[in-house]
C-alpha cells in the first residue's frame, strides 16, 4: 500500500531510527548506532567530562607549591633558632613605640628613629652591637632625641612605616623639624653606624 508520501509500507519499516543526542539540533538528526555497552559507557564518560564546569578542575602544582612555602617558612624559623636569633634588649636610652606621632619631638636636635622588628634577624644584631657601642650611646644620647619604632606588627605601625618611607629593617631616620632628612637601612657595624650618625648630626 501506497501512502500520501509516497512511501509504501516497506519503505516506512525500512526507515532508520533516529535518536537527537544533547547538543544537537532536531535538524540534523543522527542515525541510531549500534554501540557495545562498555562504548555506550565510554561514550557518557566523555559526555560528563565535556560537561563538567572549568572552575572545578583540580591543579595539584597549587597544592605543591603550598607544601614548599610551609617548608620553607618552618626552615627560615628553625635556622634562626640555631642561629641563637632570639630578640635583643631595647637600649635604655631609647624609649620604644609603634605610633611616632604619639611621642613628643624635640625641636632643638634631630631625632633618631631606629625601625626594628623582633622577627628580624639583622635588627636584632644592630641592637646587639652598633646600637650598644659605648660610643654610639653616647652621640645619640647627648645630640640627638633617640627613638625606636618597633615594626614587629607592621599593620599597627603602618602609618609611622609610611610616615618615615621604610622600605627594609632596620632603618635608621633622622628627622629635623618632624620631617625625614636622611636614612640608612640594613644593620652596619659599629664603626660605620657611628661615622654615619657623625655626618647626619
Amino acid at each position: 500500500m501506497t501512502h500520501a508520501n509516497g512511501l509504501t509500507n516497506n519503505q516506512n519499516q525500512q526507515l532508520p531510527s533516529v535518536r537527537i543526542l544533547p547538543g544537537r539540533s532536531a535538524l540534523a538528526p543522527v542515525a541510531q548506532r549500534n554501540e557495545t555497552p562498555n562504548a555506550q559507557e565510554h561514550h557518557m564518560q566523555s559526555q560528563r567530562a565535556a560537561q563538567q564546569p572549568a572552575g572545578k578542575t583540580k591543579h595539584p602544582i597549587a597544592g605543591i607549591l603550598g607544601t614548599v612555602f610551609i617548608f620553607a617558612a618552618a626552615g627560615l624559623l628553625l635556622l634562626r633558632m640555631i642561629a641563637g636569633g632570639s630578640t635583643a634588649p631595647t637600649p635604655e636610652y631609647m624609649p620604644v613605640t609603634t605610633d611616632l606621632a604619639s611621642m613628643q619631638l624635640r625641636e632643638d636636635v634631630p631625632v633618631v628613629a631606629v625601625v626594628t622588628a623582633d622577627w628580624c634577624a639583622p635588627c636584632q644584631a644592630l641592637k646587639k652591637n652598633a646600637l650598644a657601642d659605648e660610643r654610639v650611646v653616647e652621640l645619640l644620647s647627648t645630640r640627638a632625641q633617640a627613638i625606636m619604632i618597633d615594626g614587629t606588627d607592621t599593620a599597627k605601625a603602618s602609618p609611622t612605616l609610611q610616615r618615615l618611607g621604610v622600605r627594609f629593617f632596620p632603618s635608621t631616620i633622622v628627622l629635623r623639624n618632624g620631617e625625614p632628612v636622611a636614612m640608612v637601612e640594613g644593620e652596619l657595624s659599629a664603626d660605620s653606624y657611628l661615622a654615619w650618625l657623625e655626618g647626619q648630626l
